[in-house]
């Protein structure tokens, strides 16, 4: 180790990159070259990247690097998220607001927004720092933000998309809701957020009408009780009639015992037994009524307070094997009750506080109020126990306050037929490790609907206006629609709620007004394929890099990013947004434990670098585990060991040419196409660990993605209209039309003349399968045979392919041997 200083050659690096502007030259040598396109996964503005940012960032940094020295012309444009609640609660902090009703009362909504922007990238520059101090080359100083007008309107764009598809709808349905931020959050932002609490819980006695009888049911939200509509019990359990002396009560017999135990009855009898079916349309008093006189009302409606059925509600796992349904606050109790026809009864506002329909409790917070509901029990002698139990609730994943499941309208994508799709894209899709791919399957399989509505400030508005007087919904897909319908819109128009609620619009029916709501900040991310690059209103680059050739994030992402993205790809597309994923775990503290801001125990990439430079870390991070297992993250005891091999990488590893007199080897131009491939020190992607490998087949070609072209969603729909052409440079080639050669040759040669403005693959919405390699096996020539072949059209040409010109059918014509995806080009 002697002589070697980490510091010093980090410092003498990074200043040589400067000087020389090796990376923007590093750019230019691959431009024009074949695209490989890789978007981030935006991280959040939030404050310092810590290591776990530091694994991502590097693992993508090297994928890419990986690519450009491949020859290929990599998009690594960064990107952040910026929109939703940790800027929207953090600027409420710095503003000292309390309660959201204060946003247009004691601070204009404009003024918040300005201040939320002002905050979403006030950590930039901290990121772009730490990224080149960590030696990452990824475009950080033209980044991509989701709040940027541009982006916006490509997510509208989207939304329009699946309306016309018949897949936006609003409904009122229970979702978790947080009383302070006072919006809906998503199930997946929920997952993760359930804290051990501990709370009240009840065996409650619910008269059956006209009987001695009562039904026992057992719940841990005795706050629910209130909105209670019915009562499930399983169809083939058998329920026993329970005789104590002084009542009977109707519980699961298999449970007798243990409820008896546990509300201290020793002496009891079990009368008879039925089973569930012959309980089914029982009508029972509601052991609130007096309390509550909205139930007298909603008494009188068809199977309100019956008894009824479910196979998959009931289990006898703990309870009594009745299970209370409150239809307003219970996800699978409203969908059980849905096909019943049950009202949604849902007596709780915005803060969590019952309203005026809960009677007695109007004003009280639903979570403080469950000892008093429990004692207005036992003084209707319809208690049967009440006692202290610990158990999991959700909370909110950034104020932490307990959650409320409270039924609210909200606007939603019918997932049913996008699920379908999405398991289909997800087995072309090459995960790594592969099961991870069976993992996102059980989860698509899982998700309902997705709620796409949010009731905050900070966010990308729902571009949809409801007339007043028809009820009727519309959604607008571009700013020039939006003008079409309200005027000219103003030269610097900001599209966010300040500006947006205010555009209205009249016709013979009523006053068109935009729905309040903004979008889940999951839909930002999903659409950052598209709407970094402000498509369709701009058609290139996106159509001709499209799908992306990889991505990695960390595993969360299966129910996050993976899983929005795809789903926006299904809604524009028809097909996947990605190719490649690779699954990142996290990194953990030394002994194993989640690294945490609180608790002072997050590492700092800019600690790493002072101390020990750039190599060292990066190194360490792609060494220590596989990027799919958790990393315990030792800086002391794993840092000696690394920096023997780096000093001996540093001493032994070849130095490439100078890029400056670099020429390439056929045309004696520097930075064209194949401009790396005159370093005869390359090598194929054969030897490298997996995730910087593309899937291969045995005969060594690139595996083939599909068969066909597949048009865009978009296109699709208009009837009759002529699909957009690809263009590049000029190009008017259209990615539908088969190539009708005239004459022997006039297929691939006869377009290298042009071949500055020819598309560089398959166009938007297809697969990047049947590519080209240095087999003799392009499936991709015009004609589309497989094998040899002019191209001309004739016996062997079976499939008709979209023409495409590749940078290997250009040297192919020029005698050269075309290069194996992941080869760069040779003589």
């Amino acid at each position: 180790m002697t002589g070697y200083s980490p510091q010093e050659i980090h410092e003498s690096v990074q200043n040589h990159w400067e000087e020389e502007n090796v990376r923007e030259k590093v750019r230019e040598s691959t431009e024009g070259n074949e695209p490989f396109f890789m978007v981030d996964g935006p991280p959040y503005l939030n404050g310092a990247p810590h290591v776990g940012h530091m694994q991502g960032k590097v693992l993508k940094d090297v994928h890419l690097r990986y690519r450009q020295m491949q020859g290929y012309d990599v998009w690594d444009q960064a990107g952040f998220d910026t929109h939703g609640l940790p800027n929207e609660l953090a600027t409420e902090e710095e503003l000292g607001i309390e309660n959201k009703n204060e946003i247009g009362d004691r601070i204009s909504s404009a003024e918040f927004i300005r201040r939320c922007k002002e905050r979403a990238t006030s950590a930039q520059d901290l990121w772009k720092d730490t990224m080149w101090d960590l030696a990452i080359w990824q475009d950080f100083e033209n980044p991509y933000l989701t709040y940027e007008p541009e982006y916006i309107e490509s997510e509208w764009w989207l939304v329009k998309q699946a309306d016309e598809q018949d897949l936006i709808y609003q409904a009122e349905k229970p979702i978790h809701w947080c009383p302070r931020c006072q919006t809906s959050l998503s199930g997946y932002e929920v997952t993760d957020e359930y804290q051990e609490v501990e709370d009240t819980a009840v065996y409650a006695k619910f008269p059956l009408e006209n009987r001695e009888e009562k039904l026992v049911i057992w719940t841990t939200t005795p706050w629910t009780i209130p909105a209670n509509m019915t009562v499930f019990v399983h169809p083939d359990y058998r329920y026993a009639v329970v005789d104590t002396g002084d009542k009977k009560l109707v519980i699961a017999e298999q449970l007798v015992g243990e409820v008896m135990e546990s509300a201290g009855v020793e002496e009891y009898e079990i009368e008879r037994e039925l089973s569930g079916a012959d309980l089914k349309g029982l009508k029972y008093e509601h052991p609130l009524m007096e309390e509550v006189p909205r139930q007298r009302e909603l008494d009188e409606e068809d199977g309100v307070h019956r008894v009824q059925t479910s196979d998959s509600l009931v289990t006898m796992e703990e309870g009594t094997g009745l299970v209370h349904a409150a239809t307003g606050h219970g996800q699978e109790d409203y969908q059980e009750a849905k096909p019943l026809g049950l009202p949604v009864f849902s007596p709780v506002d915005d803060d969590g506080n019952y309203t005026a329909e809960a009677g007695v409790y109007e004003g009280e917070y639903v979570h403080e109020v469950n000892e008093r509901i429990a004692t207005d029990l036992d003084d209707r002698n319809l208690l049967l126990l009440s006692y202290g139990f610990e158990h999991e609730y959700p909370h909110c994943w950034r104020c932490e306050s307990k959650l409320v499941l409270r039924a609210t309208p909200q606007w939603f994508i019918r997932n049913e037929e996008t699920k379908q799709r999405m398991l289909e894209e997800n087995q072309e899709v090459d995960w790594l490790p592969e099961s991870a791919q069976t993992r996102f399957a059980n989860f698509i399989e899982e998700s309902p609907d997705w709620c796409i509505s949010r009731q905050n400030y900070w966010g990308t508005p729902l571009p949809i206006w409801v007339n007043d007087e028809t009820g009727e919904h519309r959604v607008i897909g571009s700013f020039d629609e939006l003008e079409d319908e309200v005027g000219e819109l103003p030269e610097d128009f900001d599209p966010h709620k300040h500006q947006a609620d205010k555009l209205t619009w009249e016709d013979e029916d009523g006053t068109w007004r935009r729905v309040p709501d903004v979008m889940d900040v999951w839909f930002d991310s999903g659409s950052a394929p598209f709407a970094s690059l402000h498509y369709p209103f701009e058609e290139e680059p996106f159509e001709s890099m499209f799908p992306m050739d990889f991505i990695t994030e960390s595993s969360d992402q299966i129910r996050g990013w993976f899983y929005t993205t795809m789903f926006c790809g299904i809604l524009g597309f028809d097909q996947s947004q990605y190719d490649q994923v690779l699954f990142q775990s996290h990194v953990l503290r030394a002994d194993g434990g989640k690294m945490s801001k609180s608790s002072g125990s997050t590492i700092h990439p800019d600690d790493q670098v002072e101390k020990y430079g750039a190599d060292l870390p990066r190194f360490y991070s792609l060494r220590v585990a596989p990027p799919w297992e958790n990393t315990k993250y030792n800086e002391e005891r794993d840092r000696e060991r690394d920096i023997p091999t780096v000093q001996h990488l540093l001493q032994h590893t070849p130095v490439p040419p100078n890029i400056r007199q670099h020429r390439h080897r056929t045309t004696g131009r520097p930075g064209k196409r194949g401009s790396l491939g005159s370093l005869e020190t390359q090598q194929g992607a054969g030897g490298l660990p997996r995730f910087l490998r593309r899937r291969r087949n045995t005969q060594g070609c690139p595996q083939p993605r599909g068969l066909h072209y597949r048009r865009p969603v978009a296109l699709v729909r208009q009837e009759g209209a002529r699909p957009r052409q690809v263009r590049r440079q000029g190009s008017s080639v259209d990615p539908l039309t088969r190539p009708q050669p005239d004459k022997p040759g006039s297929g691939a040669a006869g377009a290298v003349h042009n071949r500055g403005t020819v598309p560089r693959r398959h166009g938007l919405g297809a697969r990047r399968g049947l590519p080209r390699c240095g087999r003799g096996h392009d499936r991709r020539r015009p004609g589309g045979t497989h094998g040899t072949g002019s191209g001309d059209s004739g016996a062997g040409s079976q499939r008709p392919f979209p023409q495409r010109v590749q940078p290997s059918l250009a040297r192919q014509a020029n005698g050269a041997v075309p290069r194996e995806l992941g080869q760069p080009g040779r003589p």
